[in-house]
Formats: C-alpha cells, sequence, structure tokens
C-alpha cells in the first residue's frame, strides 16, 4: 500500500502527515525506494540494469557497497537482490526517504548478509525501512517488529 499498488479499503496511509490519497503519484514514487525479491534483470549492461538506462556517475562506488563489480553479467539469486539494492541506494541519492525491501538477503551467504544489514543500517538514518523478512537475522535487525502470522 506504501507504494500505491493496492489502496487501503479503510482507512488512510499517511506520509509525513499528509494522505496518499491527497499526494501526486508521481511525487510520492520519487521518495520511495523498493527492492522487490526477484528484481529485473534487462537484457543490457551491468551498468544499464544497475542505473535503469538512467546513467550516474556515483554508481561504482556503490556496486563495491554492494559486493558486486561492473563485470557482473550472469547474476546468481543473491547478486541479482544485490542489484535491486544498489538501484535502492542510487534512488536514495536522488532524495527517497522510504525504502521497502522485500527479502533484501535471500539467496546470501552469512557474511553477505552481514555486510548488506550493515548497508541497510547505515541508510536507515533519517529513513523509513519497511522490511518483510523471514529470515531471524534481519528480523533480529528491526527496531519494530510486526508479525502478521499472528
Amino acid at each position: 500500500m506504501i507504494t500505491g499498488l493496492n489502496r487501503p479499503t479503510v482507512g488512510e496511509i499517511f506520509i509525513n502527515d499528509l494522505p496518499m490519497s491527497r499526494t501526486d503519484r508521481q511525487s510520492l514514487l520519487e521518495k520511495i525506494a523498493y527492492v522487490p525479491q526477484q528484481p529485473h534483470w534487462f537484457q543490457a549492461s551491468f551498468l544499464d540494469n544497475a542505473t535503469v538506462f538512467n546513467g550516474d556517475e556515483s554508481i561504482k562506488k556503490l556496486v563495491a557497497e554492494v559486493g558486486l563489480t561492473v563485470e557482473n553479467h550472469d547474476l546468481s539469486r543473491g547478486q541479482l537482490q544485490r542489484l535491486g539494492l544498489l538501484r535502492a541506494l542510487l534512488k536514495i541519492e536522488r532524495g527517497a526517504s522510504i525504502v521497502i525491501l522485500d527479502e533484501p538477503t535471500a539467496g546470501l551467504d552469512l557474511n553477505t548478509e552481514r555486510l548488506i544489514l550493515e548497508l541497510i543500517k547505515k541508510i536507515g538514518r533519517r529513513r523509513t525501512i519497511v522490511i518483510a523478512a523471514h529470515r531471524p537475522t534481519v528480523i533480529e535487525s528491526a527496531d519494530r517488529i510486526i508479525d502478521l502470522d499472528s
């Protein structure tokens, strides 16, 4: 609902005290960085995939932060997940203040998961981060946990 893909049947969602229903959709989308469970890989270069065809000079530093290289082409599930996070980092640099992560460490080994959780903690300063997760280490890293199973 935060991304605007679904609307609430009851109530209202507020972002910075403004109801989403009265917020311009484009303006809302600029504030949100979303990483799905399975980020899409386009038939294009790694850099075009990372920037979603919007070229960006800061990309090289961010590629290293998520543990990838610009030579990556045949990405594993975990590398694809990190590509999605890389896209979110670029959007954050452009001003996104809400980050939605769906299983951000799926397909990652424990060392890479720790690296990504540290990065999420770092980008979380002064931002709202919503994480859908099943892995205990990701859940334990949250400031607030909402259990949807109960």
